[in-house]
């Protein structure tokens, strides 16, 4: 007796141990068949008898994207019901029938994954199926005729195909405020009690929900489609306008003004606060079912309004861009007045690419005034005026015309010192034109000094300046008396030596007088040299 227990004692002991090193087996990759395309690899068939499936995530280098259509289908294709499957995290695409009639308890849908085909997963015992956010679209009685009792449905999905959910043991469902239709049948036959569209404009087809239990209740937004819907077929409607609109509104705010100090951004505790409040709303949502009444919704969307007014206040403001836009004005103005030139009032080529470069830097700015903020407006027009002052430093400016109307007096004076004449002190008619055409030249000049730089009225004195050399130069002389002095000495010697008489060595009274007068007549000239030219006093 006591070895036939020993030895049933051992045989269990192997088996236990057996069955405690058993590992699922996986399908190897040829058991695959694939193709390839332009957007990537399709698993088109399996082939393999292994249940616990890895579908590789390349083939031949080519990423796999699609599951192909009856990849594992094995309504009447003789394939094996497999249990288990592992999709690439590339898979884009499920096609038609790709699971159908397989014996999944369980699927992890790849984030990758953007549409499920028409009966993808039909006949399988799903109970559970969350969607990533990457769905948009399930195709027609894509998971028909499962044991689904609760899903998750993707943020992002667009559209709910006939039958999609049809014969399953849903209790309770969530619709993303995204989700434009909701196609015929497409919940058919299951145990929902309580439905939460958080959308305002989900629409319809007929029979979505019947084969449900009577006692329906629908949460929804006030004269949306889905409130029509309820009325139209017999299901209760409660108002979460408030809420649901709330839980919208959070939603969008979250995604557009992130945490920052930017513009559109909000500091990071009021971003948090908010996003805070958003997920205490989804889990209320999410835990709506038949006993909730409207005023549970209301409570509920107190604390999500509050803070999404709050988070309004918060959010970063976009500067006024009108002092930006007057000082670009300005500057272009600028330009406008001082064009590329040597006179005044004008500037260097380098000096105006300098201040057009920072109106194009400015200008830059403010076509994107929304994206900035006061401080860094205000940085822009500091930058853009400093600019301004810069090409303004270095403008051509009007001379000082101070030594040309001192040199118009002085030409002016030298014509009235020297009247056109032939004695001393006076000049010729030619003479006289030319200075005064020299400073009726200089005149018109002065008259518009302000159009003329430094250097040019420097030069314009200079050429005044040297008409009037030109013009005193020409000025006629006195002479110089020296000879006439020596000749007045000779002939009063003459005189000394040579008294009246009639003896030798003596002169008439007559000629003495005669040689007197001359003398004298000379001495008055001497007297007067001054007033005499040259020919004059020879």
């Amino acid at each position: 007796m006591k070895k036939l227990v020993l030895s049933l004692f051992i045989v269990l002991f192997v088996f236990g141990t057996s069955l405690s090193q058993i590992r699922p087996v996986y399908a190897a990759e040829n058991d695959f068949t694939f193709t390839v395309g332009s957007n990537g690899a399709t698993v088109t068939d399996y082939k393999g008898t292994d249940l616990n499936v890895v579908i590789p995530a390349a083939y031949a280098g080519t990423t796999v994207t699609e599951i192909g259509r009856s990849a594992f289908d094995t309504y009447g294709t003789g394939k094996p019901k497999i249990t288990s499957v592992v999709i690439p995290s590339s898979v884009k695409v499920i096609q038609t029938y790709g699971f159908r009639y397989t014996s999944l308890t369980s699927i992890d849908l790849p984030d990758s994954l953007l549409t499920i085909g028409s009966s993808a997963f039909e006949n399988n015992p799903l109970t559970y199926v969350e969607f990533p956010d990457s769905v948009t679209m399930i195709g027609n009685y894509s998971f028909y005729m499962n044991n689904l009792t609760s899903i998750k449905l993707s943020e992002n999905l667009k559209t709910i195909n006939g039958g999609a959910f049809d014969t399953n043991h849903i209790t309770k469902l969530v619709i993303p405020a995204g989700v434009t239709k909701v196609d015929s049948s497409s919940f058919y036959n299951n145990n929902l009690t309580s439905i939460t569209v958080l959308g305002n404009a989900t629409t319809f087809g007929t029979g979505v929900f019947a084969g449900n239990p009577g006692n329906l209740k629908i949460f929804g937004i006030a004269n949306s489609p889905v409130y029509a819907y309820a009325s139209s077929n017999g299901h209760t409607f409660v108002d979460g306008t408030v809420l649901f609109q709330a839980v919208v509104s959070a939603k969008s705010l979250l995604n557009s003004h992130l945490a920052g100090t930017g513009v559109g951004q909000v500091p990071a505790n009021t971003y948090n606060d908010l996003s805070a409040a958003y997920h205490a709303a989804m889990i209320f949502v999410d835990g709506i079912g038949n006993a909730t009444i409207a005023s549970d919704l209301d409570n509920a969307a107190i604390p999500l309004t509050s803070a999404i007014s709050a988070f309004n206040a918060e959010i970063i403001k976009a500067g006024n861009p009108a002092a930006l836009v007057a000082a670009i004005t300005a500057a272009q103005q600028a330009m406008t007045n001082h064009p590329q030139g040597v006179n005044v009032g004008q500037t260097s080529a380098a000096n105006r690419s300098t201040l057009q470069n920072a109106i194009t830097a400015a200008q830059q700015i403010f076509n994107q005034a929304g994206q900035y903020l006061q401080g860094e407006l205000d940085v822009a027009v500091a930058q853009l005026e400093m600019a301004i002052d810069t090409f303004e430093d270095v403008i051509i400016t009007a001379g000082n015309p101070t030594a040309l109307g001192a040199a118009i007096t002085a030409a002016q004076q030298a014509l009235t010192d020297h009247p056109a004449g032939v004695n001393v002190g006076q000049a010729s008619v030619g003479t006289r034109t030319a200075l005064q055409t020299a400073s009726n030249a200089a005149q018109q000049i002065l008259d518009n000094a302000g159009n003329y730089t430094q250097d040019q009225l420097d030069a314009a004195v200079n050429q005044l300046n040297t008409a009037v050399q030109v013009f005193n130069a020409a000025v006629i002389q006195a002479g110089i008396p020296t000879a006439l002095g020596a000749a007045i000495s000779v002939a009063q010697q003459a005189l000394t030596d040579h008294p009246e008489g009639t003896d030798v060595g003596q002169a008439s009274a007559g000629t003495r007088t005669a040689l007197q007068t001359a003398s004298n007549s000379a001495q008055q000239i001497l007297d007067n040299a001054s007033n005499y030219t040259q020919n004059q006093l020879d």
